[in-house]
């Protein structure tokens, strides 16, 4: 019997057009929050953790749209959906970037779910390197604008 994780349906252009807007919002958030997480700006604490968690919240939602299809469940909304084959995505991306993947496990157990690891993060630990993390997401979204079909990029007025 096939697992949920293995049963995905290709998607229309009708329903891909439809959750553009929301694929659009996540990287115009990530993007918000990194321009507001501009280190010369003065530090409000609570401003600045309440950033530092919707930027890694926001990074952690494209990583999983860009390389989250070895555990994606049915309904879960990937890049390679908009794209003519998962073959083309996987082709174009750039290597798995472990940064974000170690970031993808930080943001569940330290933002998005309380956890005992929470516990267990050393002080030193406990820092975003914002700057590379900006950097990968913006290569990985270059690549994702170049191989998209020339119909589909007019639903992301903002990707590059």
């Amino acid at each position: 019997m096939p697992t949920e994780l293995a049963i995905r349906k290709r998607r229309s252009d009708d329903e891909l057009k439809a959750i553009a807007p929301h694929v659009q919002y996540e990287i115009d958030e990530f993007r918000a929050a990194a321009a507001l997480l501009n280190p010369d700006l003065p530090e409000d604490w609570k401003l600045r953790s309440l950033l530092i968690e919707g930027f890694t919240l926001h990074a952690r939602i494209l990583f999983l749209f860009f390389y989250g299809d070895e555990k994606a469940r049915p309904d879960d909304v990937l890049a390679e959906d908009f794209l003519d084959s998962p073959d083309k995505w996987r082709a174009a991306r750039p290597r798995f970037p472990k940064l974000l993947a170690v970031l993808s496990v930080r943001v569940a157990k330290e933002v998005a779910h309380l956890t005992y690891a929470r516990a267990q993060v050393r002080q030193e630990e406990k820092g975003w390197d914002i700057r590379q993390i900006v950097e990968l997401m913006s290569l990985i979204l270059g690549r994702f604008s170049d191989a998209l079909p020339p119909h589909r990029r007019a639903w992301f007025p903002r990707l590059k």
